[in-house]
């Protein structure tokens, strides 16, 4: 659980800073070491997302909702 939780508090980092190559490598290695975690999925496609249309100036790596 230690190395799962330092790769990603790293993963985390990088996404704040839009290190997408970092994030997708450290993704796919979080994904072989931990499968069927939905959260790696999610952020796999968030950044995905951000390839194809960059996240606005200022972003700061916060989501909002706009629903429950």
């Amino acid at each position: 659980m230690h190395e799962e939780l330092k790769l990603w508090n790293q993963t985390l980092r990088d996404y704040r800073t839009e290190q997408w190559d970092r994030v997708e490598v450290n993704i796919m290695n979080l994904q072989r070491m931990y499968p069927g975690r939905g959260l790696y999925a999610l952020y796999a496609d968030r950044v995905a997302g951000f390839r194809r249309t960059a996240p606005p100036a200022g972003w700061d790596g916060v989501t909002a909702f706009d629903e429950k």
